[in-house]
């Protein structure tokens, strides 16, 4: 049985976005879109396995920071990114900080949204399938489903 953790969130104007950075003082990180889907999987690639929690969640809309705090049981998106950058080894960390997208049979773009499917990709984002919104800022991740257990080719 594949154990599925669903964390896909559909960008709503009524979620609150996460409150805190990681100082625990309650403030947020100023959205910050990408020029393409491409871009923005990028950059929270690098901040995620280079410990910039809150740079990574700059680039998530307000209600996939949300989705990220609850998920992980933390009070805010930071802290959340935190718990998952903890669960990556240090040789993943310091392997993929540099990484740039290069998988463009896994990305689907239509119109203002898109769909980056890493399962089976070997890459730093293996097993997790993205949503990508375009938003006033730019591209940003608005959500996400990771597959735990996923078997590629199965």
């Amino acid at each position: 049985m594949i154990k599925k953790v669903f964390l896909t969130v559909i960008l709503a104007q009524t979620l609150v976005g996460c409150s805190g950075d990681e100082s625990g003082s309650g403030k947020s990180a100023e959205p910050v879109g990408a020029k393409s889907p491409q871009e923005v999987l990028t950059q929270f690639t690098r901040h995620l396995y280079g410990g910039q929690s809150v740079q990574a969640c700059a680039l998530i809309t307000d209600g996939g920071r949300q989705a990220i705090a609850t998920s992980t049981g933390q009070g805010y998106c930071p802290a959340g990114i935190a718990k998952i950058i903890e669960t990556k080894t240090q040789v993943k960390l310091a392997k993929y900080k540099n990484w740039a997208f290069d998988e463009p049979d896994n990305l689907k773009v239509i119109g203002d949204t898109a769909v980056y499917d890493g399962n089976c990709s070997g890459g730093p984002l293996h097993n997790v399938k993205f949503n990508l919104t375009k938003t006033e800022p730019g591209w940003m991740i608005s959500g996400w489903e990771e597959q735990l257990g996923y078997v590629c080719g199965g």
